[in-house]
């Protein structure tokens, strides 16, 4: 149905306008008159208001700051480094040698899971990471008991 055919559409649309031009045509003293009858006196009306818009701009700042501080944060802790993947290869291949040595941590030693998710063959720095993600050592190198 075309709603500019519709006679209770059409009826509507002419009371909006009429109650729009009766709006218009007050002056501002019959419009704060108007207010003050209805929600009493405007400029309190107006303050809540200003409070009321200024707060939730201020909690939605705030929502978008802890939002941006914690992605930072993340990004931050994706680029850190450990200090040993700047190691030796020489180095890094004797702490894994040193980690599947101890029986209490090699392949014996850590759990089926870890050990399905440590892939024995792959390059030194993505065990070493393993490792550290596991918990076996710490970024320094050093094995955790």
């Amino acid at each position: 149905m075309n709603k500019n055919l519709d006679p209770v559409f059409l009826q509507l649309e002419r009371l909006g306008s009429a109650l729009a031009q009766d709006i218009d045509d007050l002056t501002d003293d019959e419009v704060l008159a108007e207010a003050q009858e209805v929600y009493g006196d405007p400029r309190a009306v107006a303050d809540r208001t200003k409070r009321v818009i200024q707060e939730a701009i201020d909690e939605h700042g705030q929502r978008r700051l802890q939002a941006a501080q914690s992605r930072y944060r993340e990004d931050a802790q994706r680029r850190r480094r450990p200090k040993i993947r700047d190691w030796s290869v020489e180095r890094k291949n004797a702490l894994l040698e040193k980690i599947w040595a101890n029986p209490g941590l090699g392949s014996a030693g850590l759990t089926s899971a870890a050990r399905n998710e440590i892939d024995l063959h792959a390059d030194p720095d993505d065990l070493i990471e393993d490792l550290i993600d596991l918990g076996v050592i710490d970024e320094e190198g050093e094995i955790q008991r």
